[in-house]
């Protein structure tokens, strides 16, 4: 039986990253720069933030592929 609890994790993650990016969000929108500054400032960092959405998806697809791997090696056992 697998201990993985794959549901909580995803919702961990996502919590974890909306989390991360309100705090960015409030921090650019309250730094003391212009429009321009901030609007490149908040491009960066959402592409930061995908970035690392696609890296944490890409590391939950390898491990989906194992488990799924690791049953069908059981069932055709």
């Amino acid at each position: 039986m697998n201990d993985c609890n794959c549901k909580d994790d995803g919702k961990f993650v996502a919590g974890i990253l909306l989390g991360a990016l309100i705090g960015a969000a409030a921090g650019i929108l309250l730094a003391p720069d212009n429009g321009e500054v901030t609007r490149k400032k908040v491009k960066k960092k959402i592409s930061e933030y995908l970035d690392k959405g696609k890296d944490i998806l890409e590391e939950k697809k390898e491990e989906v592929k194992e488990v799924v791997k690791s049953v069908v090696d059981k069932a055709l056992k």
